[in-house]
């Protein structure tokens, strides 16, 4: 990472550098959302299950992705049950989801972490600061760690 002359900075520096940036400053967080949520509402204009709405009203209170196209078994739970019910076979039994969400599969994976200034300007209500995110099967890191071991990286 550099600075506006083009000069390496330390790692310290850099950290904090990325700790003193406003995100809101560099990206307009509600267009981003708008232009999600108008993306996702004309996937589901082509499709027999729609699932923007839930992922709107869900988004802030339940963690529903891994990172942008990879749904968490929760979710996977919710759009089988779509797909069962519209198939017109009924709920999945309750047996079977328990099964799915318990499977290790889902621990051992790498989950994006969201920054906590994204957290706090959409109210996400299951995360914050001190929220961890699977680093594959290594460890469980919050977003401050991850960019840490980032930044000693680059």
């Amino acid at each position: 990472m550099t600075n506006t002359a083009g000069e390496r900075l330390s790692f310290e520096q850099a950290l904090e550098k990325y700790r003193s940036t406003d995100i809101n400053e560099i990206v307009d967080l509600n267009q981003f959302h708008e232009i999600s949520l108008a993306k996702m509402q004309n996937l589901d204009s082509k499709v027999d299950i729609p699932m923007n709405w839930y992922t709107e009203q869900n988004f802030r209170k339940e963690h529903l992705f891994r990172e942008i196209s990879h749904p968490l078994p929760e979710l996977y739970s919710w759009m089988g049950n779509q797909i069962s019910e519209y198939m017109g076979l009924g709920p999945i039994p309750e047996k079977v989801i328990r099964n799915f969400e318990s499977q290790q599969y889902s621990k051992n994976l790498l989950a994006v972490p969201i920054h906590p200034q994204v957290l706090d300007h959409f109210n996400i209500e299951w995360g914050d600061e001190d929220t961890t995110y699977s680093y594959f099967n290594i460890a469980d890191l919050t977003f401050q760690e991850h960019l840490e071991r980032y930044l000693k990286y680059i």
